[in-house]
């Protein structure tokens, strides 16, 4: 994890090296060294936590020679070293090379084509001096952030709003859009930030400006993608064996300790066999893996199968409780505000922040997640309904078809499940969707549709295959990583990685049909058939999997007076969006034992802490700097 800030001033007026230095100051969380460059209307600042791929000598921001280019970056690259043959062949010596400098050797040589070449995480900005341009790009899972500002005068861009928001001629007004859709569906909204004026850069897409404007163009898009045909189920099978292999494989390139999470479930516990079983064929550090579990509560007791797999795969268990760290204690201490809300962080505090304090002393820069599992494997025939209510009768039956002759479905029984059990569900009286969140103010709600429109008119037309089109949707919302990156607790110098968001597997699943990826009774089939031999059975043959839902409302209970009163003292930018009273007495009744919609309620309050530590909304939370 790093971070850039750049700064582009239109009318070749000079760069404010004063408030371009404060911008870099501001990305101390994400590094522990930080450099500026400036010339004329052009300024840069970048900051890394020195490391094996930030070496203690590596120029801040990159000067790349010839060119001259220069180059703010936060990246980490995977297949670096077919990277490295590839640009040899150029005549470019680059073994010990920093991220940061195989992205200025590759734009030299392929110039706005580089990200074409480049796998991995990244997100990075770069002048180029010959042609007077500066050119930014963002890999296509969008984890690692991008966000700009334009105006006028010039344009902005950063790591996170925080930085764009030093300049005062930032306007710090919320986008009604991301409340919306965070206060009504819990989502964090792929196309835009919490504040009106800054924009992210879209995953997948390059920015480019010069005397000419700003012209901001895809380089990735999931389709269409040619299908893959394997010669068996078996074939398949080995081949995304083989993917998520190298995709863990990756990320655990580092002269320091790795920490796995490790829960229990499916996913987690496929990496960290995986990574035992690289270990075994390549030089790799020392790994270890962490746990937390309930004994309170059995749903939520998953220690004894991490510890079946960690016995298995020869790694040191670090295991944790939610009854030593109870959730929402120390919610309101001071914290550094963020651009964001941050939910498990924020409701988990003590249990994240005691994670951290684990990854220092073991000494880790990587922790590995099993985060996007879900995602992933998230294919269901759930497909065939949208060919039939889109119109796609000829590919409707094709598809039937083709489950009749591998699988021996029946006709009769699709057509019921997927397109008459829907067309009656419809029919049937629907549960007003604000009775679910009555803090909402009516006006939200209907926003909300009108987004969720948007997004779908959007989304079938970049992707228009039903089938590949959830997992892109995915692809788009997936920002928790990103937004945790800000959390005080969370930066200490520990870059999270994610192999399950490795584009490789992701453009695998996309290009893999259907009737290979789904079997009936047998969720996340390719993982489970993959993971035979490899991992514990009874953990691959798991049907459940704790939930941490009555671990936060039991907190909740504890720590409602806490947070009644900060949530009746809701900050007033946030009154045309929340009913402050509704909010707290639902969490009354929440804490008295009652039901609730969970993620609405869970966004609200997070939103309202969130709003507390903003330093212009005039909140009664306290700040760190």
């Amino acid at each position: 994890m790093s971070g850039i800030c750049a700064w582009y001033s239109f009318q070749e007026a000079p760069c404010d090296c004063d408030m371009l230095g404060r911008m870099g100051q501001s990305l101390a969380a994400r590094g522990d060294a930080t450099g500026m460059w400036s010339e004329g209307p052009i300024g840069l600042a970048m900051t890394v936590w020195q490391g094996s791929r930030a070496p203690a000598t590596m120029m801040l921001p990159s000067i790349w020679h010839p060119g001259p280019l220069v180059l703010a970056a936060d990246a980490r690259l995977d297949q670096r070293s077919r990277l490295i043959h590839t640009l040899h062949t150029c005549a470019l010596p680059l073994e010990g090379s920093s991220d940061a400098e195989l992205i200025a050797a590759a734009y030299n040589v392929w110039g706005e084509g580089c990200v074409e070449h480049l796998h991995g995480d990244f997100a990075f900005v770069l002048w180029d001096s010959r042609r007077r341009r500066l050119f930014g790009a963002r890999s296509p899972m969008g984890l690692r952030p991008f966000v700009y500002h334009r105006n006028e005068q010039r344009l902005l861009c950063a790591s996170e709003p925080r930085q764009l928001l030093i300049d005062p001629t930032v306007a710090r007004d919320v986008n009604e859009d991301w409340i919306a859709l965070w206060l009504t569906e819990g989502l964090d909204y792929w196309n835009g930030t919490a504040f009106r004026d800054i924009h992210e850069l879209v995953p997948g897409h390059t920015l480019s400006v010069d005397a000419q404007g700003i012209t901001i163009t895809p380089y990735w898009t999931p389709s269409p993608r040619q299908p893959l045909r394997h010669a068996s189920q078996r074939d398949t099978i080995a081949q995304f064996r083989h993917l998520l292999c190298a995709a863990v494989q990756d990320r655990m390139e580092s002269d320091r300790p790795v920490l796995f999470d490790l829960s229990g479930g499916l996913d987690s516990s496929s990496l960290v066999c995986v990574g035992s079983q690289v270990a075994e064929h390549t030089p790799t550090p020392p790994m270890s893996a962490i746990h937390v579990s309930s004994s309170r509560y059995g749903e939520v007791h998953d220690l004894p199968y991490a510890h079946l797999v960690a016995q298995a795969c020869g790694f040191d268990l670090h295991a944790l409780s939610y009854e030593a760290l109870p959730a929402f204690e120390g919610i309101v201490e001071p914290r550094r505000w963020t651009s964001t809300p941050t939910i498990p962080p924020l409701f988990l505090t003590r249990l994240y922040q005691e994670q951290w304090a684990l990854a220092r002393r073991l000494g880790a820069r990587t922790h590995i997640r099993g985060d996007f599992g879900d995602q992933l494997f998230s294919a269901s025939l759930s497909y065939l309904t949208t060919c039939w209510e889109e119109h796609r009768q000829d590919e409707f039956w094709r598809e039937v078809r083709c489950w009749e002759r591998i699988h021996g479905m029946k006709r009769d029984d699709l057509m019921a499940t997927w397109v008459l059990k829907p067309k009656q569900d419809r029919r049937r009286p629907q549960p007003n969707l604000m009775d679910r969140a009555p803090w909402v103010k009516p006006w939200v709600w209907q926003r909300r549709a009108d987004l969720l429109h948007q997004d779908a008119a959007y989304f079938r037309q970049v992707c228009p295959d039903p089938f590949t089109r959830p997992l892109f949707r995915w692809m788009r919302y997936h920002k928790d990583a990103i937004s945790m990156q800000e959390d005080g607790i969370v930066a200490a110098g520990v870059e999270t990685s994610e192999p399950y968001t490795d584009l490789h597997l992701i453009e695998f699943m996309l290009a893999t049909p259907p009737q290979e990826q789904i079997h009936p009774g047998q969720r996340k089939f390719l993982l489970w058939a993959a993971m035979e031999g490899l991992l514990p059975e009874p953990v691959r043959q798991r049907t459940e999997k704790g939930r941490i839902a009555r671990i936060l409302f039991q907190g909740i209970a504890h720590s409602q007076n806490a947070l009644r009163d900060v949530v009746l003292q809701t900050p007033e930018l946030l009154s045309p969006y929340i009913d402050a009273e509704v909010l707290a007495t639902t969490l009354d009744r929440v804490a008295w034992g009652d039901t609730v919609h969970q993620a609405a309620f869970l966004s609200a309050l997070a939103l309202v802490f969130w709003a507390h530590r903003l330093p212009w909304a005039g909140g009664r939370l306290r700040r760190e700097s």
